[in-house]
C-alpha cells in the first residue's frame, strides 16, 4: 500500500540532514581555506579540490546513516528469514552498531560521493557562464547547466554507487 512508499521516512530525514550539512561544511571549510581573500574571483580548480574533499568527508561521516536506510528501504526484498525487520531509523541504528558494520563501504561511499561534487561543480558553473554569452540572461542558463552537471556527475560516480551498493 501507500504506507510501504514512505518505509524508512525517518531514515530518510536522518540522511539527507548529516549528508547535507557535511558536505556543505566540508565545502566551505576547504574553500576557505583555499581562498584567503573572499573578494577574489572563484578559481575552477579550487572549487573542484574543496567539493572533492567536502564530498569525501560527506560520504564518511553520512556513511553509517546511509547504510541504515539503505537496510531500511531494501528489507521487504529479502526472504522472511533473512529480513532485518528494523522498527524505527534508531533501532536499525543501534543494531548496525552491535553489528560494527557502521562503516562498511564508507571508502566507496566517500569516493562516489567526492566524485558527484567535483564532476558537477565544475561543469555547472562553466556551462552556465559560456550558455550565458549565447543566450543572454535567462532562465534556460541554470536549466542547461543543472542538466548537463547532472549526466557528468551520474557517469563519473556511478562505478562508486555500484561498489556501495554492493558492499
Amino acid at each position: 500500500g501507500l504506507r510501504k512508499f514512505y518505509t524508512g521516512f525517518d531514515g530518510f530525514i536522518a540522511r539527507t540532514v548529516t549528508y547535507t550539512t557535511a558536505r556543505v561544511w566540508g565545502f566551505l571549510y576547504f574553500y576557505d581555506k583555499l581562498n584567503h581573500d573572499p573578494r577574489r574571483t572563484a578559481r575552477m580548480d579550487w572549487h573542484i579540490m574543496a567539493s572533492l574533499a567536502g564530498g569525501v568527508v560527506a560520504g564518511f561521516v553520512s556513511n553509517p546513516v546511509d547504510l541504515v536506510y539503505t537496510r531500511m528501504q531494501v528489507d521487504e526484498m529479502y526472504p522472511e528469514g533473512y529480513r532485518r525487520n528494523y522498527k524505527s531509523f534508531l533501532d536499525g541504528f543501534l543494531k548496525a552498531t552491535d553489528e560494527g558494520v557502521l562503516f562498511r563501504g564508507a571508502l566507496a561511499n566517500s569516493l562516489r560521493i567526492g566524485t558527484l561534487a567535483c564532476s558537477m561543480t565544475g561543469v555547472y558553473d562553466w556551462t552556465k557562464e559560456n550558455f550565458y554569452f549565447h543566450l543572454g540572461p535567462s532562465y534556460l542558463n541554470r536549466l542547461c547547466a543543472t542538466l548537463l552537471a547532472t549526466v557528468v556527475g551520474v557517469l563519473a560516480s556511478l562505478p562508486f554507487d555500484a561498489i556501495r551498493t554492493r558492499m
